[in-house]
């Protein structure tokens, strides 16, 4: 799963968080794609080829993302490899948010992969 963060500095911060997010197979295969609203009170649940929704959570509090996929639970925190769930994540371009000036918000770059 690869999910593309944004953060629109022109919204209230319980409406301007949203995610481009593309889920692909073993073998690189696109099997979804959607462009969702990821807030807090209102997490994106994104159907796929997938016999689950992924259910994707925006958190303002400690600047994170959680990721749902059936029983499965992890954070853009997880970063153990070991692990059945993990992310490899990028920061905030550009790194102060941004502004309400731009014509496109910021974004942030969170590769996720379980095994």
């Amino acid at each position: 799963m690869h999910v593309i963060e944004y953060r629109n500095p022109c919204k209230t911060s319980d409406l301007d968080l949203s995610a481009y997010i593309v889920l692909k197979d073993g073998g690189g295969n696109v099997i979804g794609d959607q462009l969702g609203q990821i807030n807090d009170k209102d997490p994106f649940s994104m159907s796929s080829k997938l016999p689950y929704l992924v259910v994707v959570t925006g958190e303002h509090v400690n600047d994170y993302v959680q990721f749902a996929y059936s029983s499965l639970r992890w954070t853009s925190k997880d970063t153990d490899q070991t692990k059945q769930a993990w992310c490899n994540a990028g920061g905030w371009d550009p790194p102060d948010g941004g502004s309400c000036t731009g014509d496109s918000p910021p974004a942030v770059s969170f590769q996720s992969l379980h095994s």
